[in-house]
């Protein structure tokens, strides 16, 4: 049996930065996995918009990861004492950076 509608990047997402909210706003982490970088989400609820922008925007965000970007650090609070300004409007987060795959 088919799916309907297709596969899940035939359906509509978020923008990337509003994902990214979402994902920080629930408490998520983004994680890497053998497909690249994935949701990992215990019992909280994301909306499927939210995980399709992960799907297309899978690249995009592993970069953000591997520079330890603030938007996508999984901690703020406990990190921002590393927290750095890159230039651009951009910020680091040291620990992220160091950690990154």
């Amino acid at each position: 049996m088919a799916r309907k509608g297709g596969s899940i990047m035939s359906q509509r997402h978020m923008p990337i930065d509003r994902a990214l909210a979402t994902i920080r706003e629930r408490g998520v982490f983004l994680c890497y996995s053998e497909h690249g970088v994935d949701l990992w989400t215990p019992h909280t609820p994301i909306p499927v918009s939210a995980r399709r922008a992960v799907v297309k925007f899978n690249q995009e965000i592993q970069a953000m990861m591997k520079q330890g970007r603030m938007e996508v650090c999984p901690s703020r609070d406990l990190h921002r004492q590393y927290i750095r300004h890159a230039g651009q409007g951009q910020y680091i987060c040291e620990i992220c950076e160091q950690i990154a795959v």
